[in-house]
């Protein structure tokens, strides 16, 4: 085993510390994105719900009321501009 041998061991070992640092960093990106989801989700399905109940109680002559705010357009805005632009990948895989 000669010195360039040991020399191309280095460098792809240094390679793929490398691609495992980016990788646990994208999966971090991932997961974050993926927890936005449930909450987006979460929320989609508490405004039909909730305009579920208002149909229902128009139907019935009572006012609606209105629970969600601010937090749900911003939860929701957040994931339709993800949704037009994902995050970039920095380098190419291999």
């Amino acid at each position: 085993m000669g010195s360039s041998d040991l020399e191309r061991i280095t460098a792809r070992r240094s390679e793929l510390d490398a691609l495992a640092e980016e990788l646990a960093k994208r999966l971090q990106e991932v997961e974050a994105e993926r927890e936005e989801l449930g909450i987006a989700e979460r929320v989609l399905l508490r405004l039909a719900e909730q305009d579920r109940a208002d149909t229902e109680a128009a139907g019935a002559g009572i006012r609606p009321t209105y629970s969600m705010g601010s937090v749900a357009v911003g939860v929701l805005h957040r994931i339709k501009y993800r949704a037009v632009r994902p995050f970039r990948r920095r380098t190419a895989l291999p």
